[in-house]
């Protein structure tokens, strides 16, 4: 893995670890554990200058943004990282790949009309698409070059596809390389707080009719750990 873009490389003493499950965390602790890291006793790692603390939000936006709000009003690092698994809309990623989310949208939030179509909440006027931190419709990460992992775009939504016709509603509607249950959460806080901040997501499955049998979530897990762990020697 290459270093991180050294337009973006910043000194760093206060690293955020963000997920929604210990599952897509232990790995990478453990990961970091063997490259020599130490862990204190309040469960930060160490490694040289560098600390690294963990945030456990539970599933979905709204534990998202109120955990990770909450923990912006005791401390903030100096870079927050959003990690863990995702669906992709495209075929052309590979499972078990890891990707670098550089925009967020929400997939869900609006109304439902009587014939059954969806109209989002810009496109209904109950939000402006251009209001601060949305631009176009779209939370964006203004430090998104780290060079080394494919770039993507991140769909949010409450509920995880899994019904043909809901997944072609999604694609037809919307601009979206991968599907998340927290990213637009984690985007918003970030911006609103003015926090550094990179989304790293491994690829465990296809947004398709659901099949468990067809999903590598291990493989994307260890795969997570090993970019996380290059990433965070490299700074």
């Amino acid at each position: 893995m290459g270093e991180w873009d050294m337009k973006y490389k910043i000194r760093l003493m206060k690293v955020l670890i963000v997920a929604a499950t210990r599952h897509e965390w232990i790995p990478i602790q453990a990961q970091l554990l063997r490259q020599g890291w130490t862990l204190d006793k309040h469960g930060i790692l160490h490694h040289k200058e560098l600390q690294v603390a963990t945030l456990i939000t539970g599933v979905g936006m709204m534990a998202m943004a109120a955990q990770l709000a909450t923990q912006y009003g005791i401390i903030r690092p100096d870079l927050s990282i959003h990690i863990g698994i995702a669906g992709s809309y495209q075929k052309n990623l590979a499972l078990g790949s890891v990707v670098q989310v550089v925009s967020e949208q929400l997939g869900d939030l609006g109304i439902e009309e009587k014939d059954g179509s969806f109209v989002d909440a810009f496109s209904a006027g109950l939000m402006d698409r251009n209001l601060p931190p949305f631009s176009e419709g779209r939370l964006h990460n203004p430090i998104s070059k780290l060079g080394f992992l494919p770039e993507v775009r991140g769909l949010t939504v409450n509920k995880v596809s899994g019904y043909l016709p809901h997944i072609a509603a999604l694609t037809d509607n919307y601009d979206a390389d991968i599907e998340t249950m927290e990213g637009a959460a984690f985007f918003f806080v970030n911006l609103l707080h003015e926090v550094k901040f990179l989304s790293i997501k491994s690829i465990s499955n296809y947004v398709e009719p659901r099949d468990r049998s067809a999903w590598e979530i291990d493989l994307a897990i260890t795969n997570l750990a090993d970019s996380i762990g290059s990433l965070l020697q490299g700074m």
